[in-house]
């Protein structure tokens, strides 16, 4: 795990980041925002940071929770994905395919791909994590990108521009994994994310309950 120093400014006595921040009058280089600066910012968080899911109004660590209960914020081919009872889920997978159809074909398996279109501000990024239902079977992995546009995986070293096949994807482990240098390799914006489901055979259920992240978000000077 890389580490980059702390923000601090010198020669005068440090101050605290908020007021640094404001002083500086510009957000700070998401490039060199340091572990020691997002435990800070982990170590002040409170309940009632997670229910109002503070936005970009002020530098804070943050949880995000993309879920299903209802549609909204999440893009895909209904004729293969359906949100039901509080999970993003496949369609039984029919004998015909429109060939307009969102499915990226890897040899003989098919994959179905969603994005999440909901982007949440960060200038770092902590953790990830994936809530299955009790009858998913099949595969979920992931590409990451910082502005909806350039998509991310990561090859168990770095992170690198991906295309759109699951073969260039992380598992949800491999990305907490590897999600702390993802700022300081790829850098700070809007987080979203595309969703690879597979079902090998076919006959496997998707059941996606939730997607988490937890990271520091942008300060607005």
């Amino acid at each position: 795990m890389k580490r980059v120093s702390s923000f601090s400014l010198s020669p005068a006595p440090l101050l605290p980041f908020g007021i640094a921040a404001v002083l500086m009058g510009c957000t700070m280089n998401p490039m060199k925002v340091g572990e020691e600066r997002v435990e800070r910012a982990q170590r002040a968080y409170s309940p009632i940071d997670q229910q109002l899911d503070r936005g970009p109004a002020a530098e804070a660590y943050f949880q995000k929770k993309w879920t299903f209960v209802k549609p909204g914020g999440v893009s895909f081919d209904p004729t293969e994905v359906e949100v039901r009872e509080g999970s993003l889920r496949l369609r039984a997978l029919p004998k015909q395919r429109d060939p307009a159809s969102a499915i990226v074909r890897d040899g003989a398996r098919e994959v179905v791909v969603a994005e999440i279109t909901q982007g949440r501000p960060f200038v770092a990024l902590r953790s990830f994590g994936l809530k299955t239902g009790p009858q998913h079977q099949g595969v979920v992995q992931f590409q990451l990108s910082n502005d909806g546009s350039r998509w991310f995986f990561h090859d168990g070293k770095t992170w690198k521009p991906g295309v759109r096949t699951i073969r260039e994807s992380n598992t949800a482990p491999q990305v907490h994994q590897a999600i702390r240098t993802f700022h300081q390799e790829v850098g700070g914006g809007r987080l979203f994310l595309k969703v690879f489901m597979q079902t090998p055979t076919g006959n496997e259920k998707i059941e996606i309950q939730e997607i988490s992240v937890e990271g520091l978000s942008p300060s607005v000077g």
